[in-house]
């Protein structure tokens, strides 16, 4: 929110300037899959897993760059009014940059067995894991 003309033609803004010249995000992603099928007689049994890992980069330099922010000394301040101005507000101050993690991962085993000419039967087992959403804080 920006509060205009409060000092003449200076312009307050409350929370972070927001400039799209310092934002940007950036995604990494790796993948490692394999698989084997192997027959033997009348079974044909399938072996497989995988294993994925995102990273998901959100950049925000504004923030970590000088701004003027509506600040308050104490909360009778905010209450009278009182605007403290400077370098950063006390309620805003450090980094917005975020850095996700996500790990995904599944496995499976699979037999089909033919047990007559015009009959198959199909048993298998798959094990998949959706990691958590975590936030590496150094970058």
């Amino acid at each position: 929110m920006q509060i205009s003309g409060a000092l003449g033609s200076n312009e307050l803004e409350f929370g972070p300037s927001v400039s799209f010249g310092n934002a940007g995000m950036y995604q990494n992603q790796w993948e490692v899959g394999s698989s084997l099928n192997w027959v033997k007689g009348r079974h044909t049994i399938a072996i497989g897993g995988n294993w994925d890992h995102t990273q998901l980069n959100v950049l925000n330099n504004s923030t970590t760059t000088g701004t003027d922010n509506l600040g308050f000394s104490s909360f009778l301040n905010f209450v009278e009014g009182n605007v403290r101005t400077g370098r950063y507000s006390d309620a805003f101050a450090g980094n917005s940059n975020r850095y996700y993690r996500s790990d995904t991962a599944g496995a499976y085993v699979n037999d089909n067995y033919k047990v007559l000419s015009n009959l198959t039967v199909t048993a298998g087992v798959r094990w998949d894991f959706d990691g958590p959403l975590t936030e590496n804080t150094a970058g």
